[in-house]
Formats: structure tokens, C-alpha cells, sequence
């Protein structure tokens, strides 16, 4: 488990961090309070709300 890091805006992080420019990531590709050990169906909240948060970041960063 693991996975990319984000912030509250769903916006991707480096290991530096510092936000990666256009680079947003929701779900199971994100890293999250589970660690290495997810039961199938954890992440639906995840995936639900910030895939509607990377979404909006996106929309508002870009236009």
C-alpha cells in the first residue's frame, strides 16, 4: 500500500514538499490512513471525495 502523497486540494506532492503543477490524484493511487494493509471497499470514500476535490482543484487551477 502506500502511494502518492497529496494534499487537502488533492493535489500530488513531491519529496520535497512542494506541489507538482497540474498533477491531482484521488483513490487507491493516494496514499492513506490504512498504510500497508487496506480491506477491499476502504477506499470508496477516498476515491468519492477527492476525485470530486482533484476535480474542482483542477478546474479552478486551469482556468
Amino acid at each position: 500500500m502506500g502511494g502518492l502523497k497529496i494534499d487537502t486540494k488533492a493535489r500530488v506532492i513531491n519529496k520535497d514538499g512542494d506541489v507538482i503543477k497540474g498533477l491531482y490524484a484521488a483513490g487507491e493511487v493516494a496514499g492513506g490512513i490504512h498504510a500497508g494493509n487496506r480491506l477491499g471497499g476502504n477506499s470508496l470514500a477516498d476515491i468519492f471525495t477527492f476525485g470530486k476535490i482533484a476535480a474542482n482543484t483542477a478546474f479552478e487551477e486551469n482556468n
